[in-house]
């Protein structure tokens, strides 16, 4: 099952927002951002899993679903 989250945030250099009229490099700025996000919070996954740490409290999730189930 995916896990979906969802951010918002500014983009700020030296105190001030950046604000870009090229739509074309926005778009290539926040799809880099989302890349660069999505691998870190991969790496952490795979280190808890491979860790056996359930930081996010998804077998207490996982068990109360399977539990459902079985009702």
């Amino acid at each position: 099952m995916p896990i979906k989250i969802k951010a918002k945030g500014a983009l700020r250099e030296g105190g001030k927002f950046l604000k870009s009229k090229d739509a074309r490099n926005m778009h290539k700025l926040e799809h880099q951002i989302e890349n660069q996000i999505t691998g870190n919070i991969e790496d952490i996954l795979k280190k808890n899993l491979k860790n056996q740490i359930d930081t996010f409290g998804f077998g207490n999730y996982a068990r109360v679903y399977n539990n459902l189930r079985r009702i």
